[in-house]
């Protein structure tokens, strides 16, 4: 099991590469860029295997919606159905960490509004919901290949105004208030690999008044055995409070409790509290372990607004 280098892996000083703030991980491929690309306006794309393909006529730059000039496409007209492929290498896979044992997950940030996708031809799962990320475990797909194929088919019906849309137009032209759609992958796409038990989910609750943060930590799977959990939470690089303890449930809650102004580490609470002009970021390390720490670090506010004075 690869060790991970804490001091390079810390949520709070990334320089916004890594999509997303949560479960930050040190090994990832980036798939944003050039993508093969076909609008199927005749709705006859699944029908003619289109899952299957190699490669479409046009090229998209993911993750700049069709509509965009930016994308390369720039066609702003109403269309419904959008084909999307690109092939995967295997550097691209030592890159994002992968190797026999471990689960490769494939990513997106956000796809609008319906998608389903298919790795190798084979489906792999779908999404509904153009404004949230998701997560797709696709190890089960992978060829026995150099190269795989990813597939996406985004749906987005631009007359149906029952689907959320925020401000984008159901009309062929913005009119009022309204603007021109975003349809199909907009935000990046990334593969990770991860261990076959791993944290799904990580949310955090801060408590000024008790000075404590609770982490709540899901995992893919029920461990099949006591399974070491260690929480770490970190401020500047330096560590303020530690948790280790150990599950056999695929959920769980840790408190870790934050240190008063007069103990060993030193920190006031009111050093990690936010508050003007920007907040304090403090960094946490987790997850499970058998032999080693597996960490996953997450990057949020470390509390509310200072507390009042005594009066």
């Amino acid at each position: 099991m690869t060790a991970v280098d804490h001091a390079k892996v810390r949520a709070s000083l990334q320089d916004g590469s890594y999509p997303r703030p949560q479960l930050l991980r040190q090994r990832w491929a980036d798939l944003s860029g050039p993508w093969t690309f076909a609008i199927d306006d005749d709705h006859t794309g699944r029908a003619s295997g289109w899952h299957t393909s190699t490669g479409f006529d046009r090229t998209i730059q993911v993750p700049f919606p069709p509509e965009s000039a930016a994308s390369g496409i720039g066609d702003p007209t109403p269309h419904s159905v959008f084909w999307y492929q690109r092939e995967v290498t295997a550097a691209e896979l030592a890159v994002a960490g992968h190797e026999p044992g471990r689960r490769l997950l494939l990513n997106f940030g956000a796809v609008d509004y319906r998608c389903e996708v298919w790795v190798d031809g084979i489906p792999v799962g779908g999404h509904t919901g153009g404004h949230t990320p998701f997560s797709l475990d696709v190890t089960h797909a992978l060829a026995d290949t150099e190269t795989h194929s990813i597939v996406v088919r985004a749906h987005d019906d631009p007359r149906d105004v029952a689907q959320p849309r925020g401000k984008q137009d159901w009309q062929d032209e913005p009119h009022a208030i309204w603007y021109h759609r975003t349809s199909g992958i907009w935000q990046p796409v990334w593969l990770e690999s991860v261990p076959p038990v791993a944290v799904r989910v990580l949310h955090w609750t801060t408590d000024l008044l008790r000075a404590s943060v609770t982490a709540r930590i899901v995992l893919s799977e029920r461990p099949s055995a006591e399974t070491p959990v260690e929480v770490e939470l970190s401020f500047d690089g330096r560590r303020i409070a530690r948790v280790a303890t150990e599950t056999s449930e695929p959920e769980l809650e840790v408190t870790l409790q934050l240190p008063g102004r007069h103990q060993r580490a030193g920190l006031p609470r009111d050093a990690v509290a936010a508050g003007p002009p920007e907040p304090h970021r403090c960094d946490r390390h987790g997850g499970r372990r058998r032999r080693r720490l597996l960490p996953r670090v997450a990057n949020r506010r470390c509390g509310g607004w200072p507390a009042h004075p005594q009066r």
